[in-house]
């Protein structure tokens, strides 16, 4: 079990990630924001390796570690749609060390690589799944690959994109004050009631996966 103090640190770098990401989040910062000692720091961790390594797995437990895509119950569409709301609302909620982790992968931090890379393989994998179960896609991975991308599109795109497009000022003139309501629960809803139309038409209406 962890102490207070090690707690401590983890909460302030929990914090401060999302701001600074892997190469800003020096020990000091981390120190001064928990109102701790660098020294104390080095005694609870080995390495910061360690520490952002821990960080990641708190973020981690707290959001898609209980996530069963293929467990939940319902015909296969039921279970697609369960499972893309499941992703959608955690992309949304957790978007701002879910972009930091990703910008540190793409510069080549391996202990954020290495965390990030198989989780996110273990919910591609089980997308793959549920979508195959979808729809007869035989050995066409092309035609797999090609809804997916329009999934993907459609319902996960516009929560990575539009807050970025309005904290640079690039959204469409007079609808910025519109735009947040887009990634509220029932816009996103919506957003997949259209994906699943394209995709799946009256097979997924009639289960209910389309309102």
């Amino acid at each position: 079990m962890s102490s207070p103090t090690h707690q401590q640190f983890i909460e302030a770098g929990m914090q401060l990630y999302p701001q600074y990401g892997y190469r800003q989040l020096s020990v000091r910062l981390v120190a001064t924001h928990a109102g701790l000692s660098s020294g104390m720091f080095h005694h609870l961790f080995a390495s910061k390796d360690e520490f952002v390594l821990q960080i990641l797995q708190y973020y981690y437990a707290q959001s898609f570690a209980q996530v069963d895509l293929l467990g939940v119950s319902g015909t296969p569409y039921q279970r697609l749609r369960s499972a893309v709301w499941q992703l959608a609302c955690l992309l949304r909620d957790n978007l701002a060390w879910i972009k930091q982790a990703i910008a540190d992968c793409t510069a080549g931090i391996e202990v954020v690589d290495g965390f990030i890379r198989p989780q996110h393989r273990r919910i591609a994998d089980d997308m793959v799944v549920l979508m195959r179960n979808c729809d007869d896609f035989g050995g066409d991975t092309a035609m797999l690959v090609q809804k997916m991308a329009f999934l993907n599109g459609a319902v996960f795109a516009p929560i990575v994109l539009l807050p970025h497009l309005l904290e640079l000022n690039m959204y469409p003139t007079g609808m910025e004050a519109s735009a947040p309501a887009a990634l509220e629960d029932e816009a996103l809803g919506l957003r997949i009631d259209w994906a699943f139309a394209a995709l799946f038409g009256q097979a997924a209406a009639q289960e209910g996966c389309v309102e």
